[in-house]
């Protein structure tokens, strides 16, 4: 039974990106965090694709909506800001796999985030991006850092 219970539990574990760190704000972290091709940090955003990651997380509160709030710091030079992402993008609720705006407390919600990374971005640029996902009430349903850099 232990063994059966080990096999069935373990790759679940497996799949989580290491790394992944809280938000300064003190924003809930999600339950498990997945980014595609990406075992541990620094995660590579492969310039002229998609970033891809499946975020599960446990909602604080009702909500109508989910907007997506994306931030970056370049590390070498401090400069911020945010990702310029069209509304289909930053509407959350467009992209939740196993749940439908409106979410209710302590609803469990796996989440997909597809981020476009343009050609244009610089290549090998070291970034710390900040990931949250944002409810009618300004709350974060969750928040965290993940450590980045674009592709060569």
């Amino acid at each position: 039974m232990f063994r059966l219970l080990l096999v069935v539990l373990l790759p679940a574990f497996a799949l989580a990106t290491e790394g992944i760190v809280p938000c300064s704000n003190g924003a809930p972290m999600p339950n498990k965090v997945h980014v595609d091709n990406c075992e541990k940090v620094p995660c590579i955003l492969p310039r002229g694709d998609h970033l891809t990651s499946i975020i599960d997380f446990e909602s604080p509160s009702y909500s109508e909506t989910l907007t997506l709030k994306n931030t970056w710091r370049e590390i070498a030079s401090g400069l911020t800001g945010e990702f310029p992402f069209p509304s289909s993008i930053k509407n959350a609720c467009n992209h939740l796999l196993n749940a439908a705006c409106p979410v209710y407390p302590s609803e469990d919600i796996s989440y997909n985030l597809t981020m476009p990374v343009l050609k244009l971005y610089p290549p090998k640029l070291d970034l710390d991006l900040q990931i949250s996902v944002w409810n009618d009430d300004g709350e974060a349903a969750f928040c965290f850092n993940i450590l980045a850099r674009t592709s060569s």
